[in-house]
This record gives C-alpha cells, sequence and structure tokens, in this order.
C-alpha cells in the first residue's frame, strides 16, 4: 500500500499495530502465570478454605489479563479500522476491500469496549479474521502490480 501513497493513516496503524503485539505478548504472559500460579503451583487444595482462596485469586488475576485483552483489541482493531480508511483510496484495494475493514473493526472494538471487560457478544474475532485473510490473499497476487509501480523485480513474483 505504501507503494500508491503514503499515508498518516498508514503511519499510525503502523504504530498501533505494533503497539497492539507488544500488549497482545504481556497478555500471554500473564494468562500463562495465572495458569501456573493457579494450577501447578498451589498445594492440593484439599479443603474447602484453600479452594476458595485458590479461586478468589485466580478471578482477581484474571481480571488484569481480560484488560490487557481489551488493550490489545483496542490498539488492533484501531489500526485495522485506520488501514481499512488507507485502503478507500488504493487501486488495488479501493472500496470493496477497505469498507468492509473499517466497519468489522470499527463494530468489533464498540462490541469490546461496550462489554469491558468481559469479551464481547457475539464475537466479531472470526469475521476480523477472514477480512485479514481476504486482503493478505490480494497482497499476494498483487506483486504483479508492485513490480509495475516500483519498476523493480519484486520477492515472489
Amino acid at each position: 500500500m505504501k507503494l500508491h501513497r503514503n499515508t498518516i493513516a498508514q503511519q499510525i496503524a503502523t504504530l498501533f499495530g505494533i503497539i497492539g503485539f507488544a500488549v497482545m505478548n504481556l497478555m500471554g504472559v500473564v494468562q500463562s502465570s495465572i495458569e501456573v500460579l493457579t494450577y501447578r503451583n498451589v498445594p492440593g487444595a484439599g479443603d474447602a478454605a484453600t479452594r476458595e482462596i485458590v479461586g478468589w485469586v485466580r478471578s482477581s488475576v484474571n481480571a488484569v489479563q481480560l484488560g490487557m485483552d481489551v488493550s490489545f483489541n483496542m490498539f488492533l482493531l484501531l489500526s485495522l479500522t485506520l488501514y481499512g480508511i488507507a485502503m478507500l483510496h488504493h487501486p488495488r484495494f479501493g472500496w470493496k476491500f477497505g469498507l468492509p475493514g473499517c466497519v468489522a473493526a470499527t463494530a468489533t472494538l464498540a462490541l469490546n469496549l461496550y462489554a469491558f471487560p468481559l469479551p464481547p457478544e457475539p464475537d466479531l474475532g472470526p469475521v476480523v479474521a477472514l477480512w485479514i485473510l481476504a486482503i493478505s490473499m490480494r497482497m499476494l497476487f498483487s506483486a504483479e502490480y508492485a513490480e509495475r509501480v516500483t519498476s523493480e523485480p519484486v520477492v515472489g513474483a
């Protein structure tokens, strides 16, 4: 997309995507830590009081990773919305790729913020994933276009 026009929307989208995936990495580490804390390192949990304390700790700490999940979703979905905006006037993507991406990412973000701190119902993540698959396929089959625009051979063409 940068070959056509390098927009501020693309630059911000890239930054938000990087931040989002850094937050996703942190979220994954916290999720793994919760698993280790509550299932592997807690002694037998034989009596009712210990089980209750373990359950309370797990639900308390789980709220932290749910907040990180929302933060990841905010950055990622804002990034995808901005990429969708940047696609609107691109010759290889245009409205047929940009608009569905903007709508799907924005609707998913709205549902995530509305349901905060719990995961949203319905989850539109699979719709966003299908859009990402569609634009990935479009990029894969755009090597000839990229070569024509740059007048240089493109890897994979």
